[in-house]
């Protein structure tokens, strides 16, 4: 496939005008950001050297109110395809920039091979604009060449990253997130299908997305409850009339025993014996009474 032209620069250039290596990288286009790039729990540090695109751009958006460079997280992913070069050629150049992300420490070998093994690009949403970080492939080439053909350090064997931010305009920005729903299928056809590329690169809420799964809700133990006894006036009173005999017994019978045992200690003493078993069987007929 013949490379496309770029719009922005000029594609035949002296062998020593490209930029093959970190080093020369870093010395005509200086890291502006340093920052990490997570997927998953897994953070990466990066420099990000701008090759295209307005600075001030990069800065209001990748930093917060006091200047610290933002936590990229990649929360969705999209396959690295014609359809997603297509769309990114169409974007308003004034509101992209272009940049090359560089590994600082530890590496980020593993992010490589996963972005790569599913041959896509991560999505990072941010305020006012979205990042997409891609691994060395075929499409992040021709996207080099078509925005900076100058910077040739983003090929297979490095672990080097185009990173591109879209700066979202105030006006369309609603627009953006309104028309998110085809990003949906874009972001979901990952190693399903092909589906129509949306004109507009937001990312949605809903898409592709590494959050963990929700804990599974727990029913709660149903306590039964207490039956409701009907109970009649006249079951109350033949309730509470027995009651009062069984107190009256036991107290009759308690005054008896005491009775016995006040005598019984009393025929020890005198050796009685039979006044003792006259109360201990006045004692046993309480029982029966």
């Amino acid at each position: 496939m013949t490379p496309e032209k770029s719009p922005f620069e000029p594609n035949c250039l002296a062998e020593d005008q490209y930029i093959h290596s970190v080093a020369e990288l870093g010395r005509q286009h200086s890291w502006t950001w340093k920052g990490k790039v997570k997927l998953k729990e897994d953070g990466y540090l990066f420099r990000f050297h701008r090759v295209f695109g307005k600075e001030d751009i990069l800065q209001e958006i990748l930093r917060d109110e006091d200047g610290n460079p933002l936590e990229l997280d990649i929360t969705q992913r999209l396959p690295l395809d014609r359809d997603l070069y297509r769309t990114l050629k169409k974007l308003d150049h004034r509101n992209l920039v272009i940049m090359v992300g560089v590994e600082a420490k530890p590496s980020v070998e593993p992010l490589v091979k996963y972005l790569q093994e599913r041959n896509v690009t991560g999505v990072i949403p941010v305020k006012g604009g979205v990042v997409h970080i891609m691994p060395p492939g075929v499409i992040t080439a021709q996207l080099f060449n078509y925005f900076t053909p100058r910077i040739a350090v983003v090929k297979n064997g490095t672990k080097h990253f185009l990173v591109l931010l879209q700066k979202f305009a105030p006006e369309n920005e609603a627009s953006n997130h309104a028309s998110s729903s085809t990003m949906d299928a874009r972001a979901f056809s990952v190693g399903i299908g092909k589906t129509q590329s949306s004109s507009i690169l937001a990312p949605s809420p809903t898409a592709y997305t590494f959050s963990k799964p929700p804990a599974p809700k727990i029913a709660e133990a149903k306590i039964p409850k207490e039956p409701v006894i009907s109970t009649t006036d006249k079951e109350i009173s033949d309730l509470l009339s027995t009651v009062d005999k069984l107190l009256e017994t036991t107290e009759r019978s308690s005054t008896f025993e005491n009775v016995a045992r006040a005598e019984t200690v009393q025929i020890d003493e005198n050796g009685d014996q039979s006044k003792g078993r006259e109360a201990w069987r006045q004692y046993r007929k309480s029982f029966k009474k």
